[in-house]
């Protein structure tokens, strides 16, 4: 499989996090800023995450000059869709004006979206012998934090991308797992388990904002990233050091920096690209690549690309870059 191009657009409206401290208070902002890393994000105003992923879509379209009927799936991956019913990977198939002939799916996965993402296009392209793989990652979860919550109000940004990838013999490596058990260490309390019925409405505002418990996130990234990047160099049977980027999910910046020093990687080797525009959940690795490594990457590129979080899941996949096009940033008005 084979990286063609990548783009990520954000909204225009931006959020600057000294903006809370009327709500937090001063010290409380400058200690969750230190901590995080974010000075500022954007948040739609009355968009959704399918009119980010379109502008990113539409832009790579632009700059790769891809005949759009050679594309035979669709994979969205999102956790704020734009309906529960139907699939937004439908809606977007029209939008964008692709082929009738073609599989679409929707994803709900957020921190390990990307690769995910790119796992489940891997098996797609080398399973069934598509052609080329249209993957749209995003989110927009200021929807759904409480501005009143200390551990999210500051942290979350939205975005979307658009990963253009084709069939080849390039080589390809991943790891994945997950551990349901702490599912509900980062969860959204809607859902037809807990009474989304026509019959019913949902009466407490708490079922439909985001709830994280970050400590014991963070305890699981901690042990799981460690063990993910050994056994990704054991199956490449690559060296620490022969590889030239690790591109870390940017859960925020006090964890990459932990990670980065427990892993031993040398902090030259792990972009951070936190600061203006957030957590922007599952879009946090393609956002690096397009506002961090655009200049940066060479043919042959060795990357690591690692995503964890929410689930608990992790996610990492191994993959030389082939000289891809990676499109500026977009920004809309949504």
């Amino acid at each position: 499989m084979r990286i063609l191009g990548i783009s990520c657009a954000v909204p225009t409206n931006v959020i600057y996090s000294d903006e809370f401290i009327p709500t937090f208070g001063e010290g409380v902002v400058k200690k969750i800023v230190a901590n995080t890393g974010v000075v500022e994000r954007r948040h739609v105003k009355s968009g959704c995450t399918s009119d980010l992923v379109t502008a990113a879509a539409e832009r790579l379209f632009e700059e790769t000059h891809i005949d759009k009927n050679t594309i035979d799936a669709l994979i969205f991956v999102t956790q704020t869709p734009d309906y529960l019913t139907p699939a937004t990977s439908g809606i977007l198939q029209h939008r964008l004006g692709l082929s009738q002939n073609i599989i679409t799916f929707d994803v709900n996965h957020g921190c390990t979206g990307y690769t995910d993402g790119l796992i489940l296009t891997q098996s797609l392209l080398k399973g069934l012998g598509l052609r080329k793989v249209l993957l749209l990652v995003g989110d927009t979860l200021s929807k759904i934090v409480s501005p009143q919550d200390q551990s999210s109000a500051l942290l979350f940004g939205d975005a979307g991308s658009a990963t253009l990838l084709e069939n080849s013999d390039d080589p390809f490596y991943f790891v994945a797992g997950r551990d349901g058990a702490g599912s509900m260490c980062l969860y959204q309390n809607i859902g037809y388990r807990n009474g989304l019925h026509v019959k019913n409405q949902i009466d407490s505002k708490n079922d439909l904002v985001f709830h994280m418990d970050g400590l014991k996130v963070y305890g699981f990234t901690i042990d799981c990233v460690p063990k993910m990047t050994k056994n990704l160099l054991e199956k490449t049977d690559w060296l620490l050091d022969s590889v030239d980027y690790f591109l870390l999910h940017q859960a925020n910046l006090f964890m990459i920096r932990n990670l980065a020093k427990i892993v031993k990687i040398p902090i030259e080797k792990v972009p951070i690209g936190i600061e203006n525009f957030g957590n922007t959940s599952g879009t946090t690795i393609p956002m690096l690549f397009v506002n961090q490594m655009r200049n940066k990457l060479l043919h042959g590129s060795k990357l690591i690309l690692e995503g964890f979080g929410i689930g608990l899941a992790w996610a990492g996949v191994a993959l030389e870059w082939k000289d891809g096009i990676i499109c500026p940033l977009v920004e809309i008005d949504c």
